[in-house]
């Protein structure tokens, strides 16, 4: 056997191989890229609760209520996953950004509500799966307590943040969108 028919019997296994791993890893890798868009709309703004003194409560824009230790919001936010492959966000939360540290808020789904004994009920969202191409609004609603000496009415930035399916070493694993920023 011949130098020349071994080197070609090598270089047709070699390319054999290299084309099989191409083609699988190659496609699956081209697939997974792609954009996930996130674009919120109807921001409530923060609103805080006050008792009137009359044994009522009051919502008015945070900004107004310089003592406030808690914050309420609404937002929908237009996910599109701009991917060949079904894209997964799980342990969605909001974070606002305060002067000083960051309050997190777990949302609930404002799409789930129920009312029970005159109260509103509504699920937490654990796991948000967005088909290929396609787009989902998820409707939030949620609070901010203040945490120590971090309050929400010195907020500055608000942005909504999850955990996302790794699929490549170049794909990061937690998704950060700014909803507000306040100057």
């Amino acid at each position: 056997m011949s130098s020349d028919t071994i080197a070609v019997g090598v270089f047709s296994i070699v390319g054999s191989l290299l084309g099989v791993a191409i083609g699988l890893f190659g496609e699956r890798w081209l697939r997974s890229r792609g954009p996930l868009y996130c674009t919120p709309c109807n921001w409530s703004g923060l609103q805080a609760n006050a008792d009137d003194g009359r044994g009522s409560w009051t919502v008015t824009p945070l900004e107004s209520a310089a003592d406030a230790t808690s914050a309420e919001y609404t937002v929908d936010l237009d996910l599109f996953n701009g991917k060949d492959i079904t894209a997964g966000l799980w342990d969605l939360r909001v974070v606002l950004e305060c002067n000083g540290g960051e309050l997190i808020s777990e949302p609930q789904d404002r799409a789930t509500a129920t009312e029970v004994a005159r109260q509103m009920n509504y699920d937490n969202i654990g796991f948000t799966n967005i088909p290929p191409h396609q787009g989902i609004r998820v409707q939030l609603r949620g609070s901010f307590q203040q945490k120590g000496a971090v309050t929400p009415t010195s907020w500055c930035r608000v942005r909504v943040e999850a955990d996302r399916l790794v699929r490549g070493p170049l794909e990061l694993r937690t998704y950060k969108k700014t909803i507000a920023e306040r100057s």
